[in-house]
């Protein structure tokens, strides 16, 4: 039997966390936003392929499967020493449909939504 703990992949996402806090982003824009188009298209490609594992991994640790976000992931990742900060748009259209974390990290921040389910 595996174990619920053997599933998570929150150590995942904070072994990534702790990769890209020693790696040296390509930012030649002194660009914030590190999800953005802007950044990924000036930046090299391994900081690029780091940033996209870290919102696919983000993406299930810090969403439940309706698109709300977790309280304990959340925690465990600042625990980690990365804060994380539920943000929204009232610009946007569809913020009531989707949930918008952000994780700040030394080099920048790292923009990852989810939809919300039945709304």
């Amino acid at each position: 039997m595996i174990e619920p703990w053997k599933k998570s992949r929150t150590p995942e996402l904070k072994k990534l966390l702790k990769e890209f806090t020693e790696h040296s982003p390509s930012n030649p824009d002194d660009d914030r936003d590190l999800t953005g188009e802007d950044f990924l298209s000036a930046t090299d490609d391994k900081t690029r392929e780091l940033v996209g594992r870290i919102v696919d991994a983000s993406r299930v640790v810090l969403f439940d499967h309706a698109g709300r976000k977790q309280g304990q992931s959340r925690a465990a990742i600042a625990r980690a020493g990365n804060r994380v900060s539920v943000v929204g748009d009232p610009y946007d259209e569809d913020d009531g449909y989707k949930t918008t974390l952000q994780i700040e990290t030394e080099h920048g921040v790292l923009t990852v939504d989810a939809p919300l389910v039945g709304r």
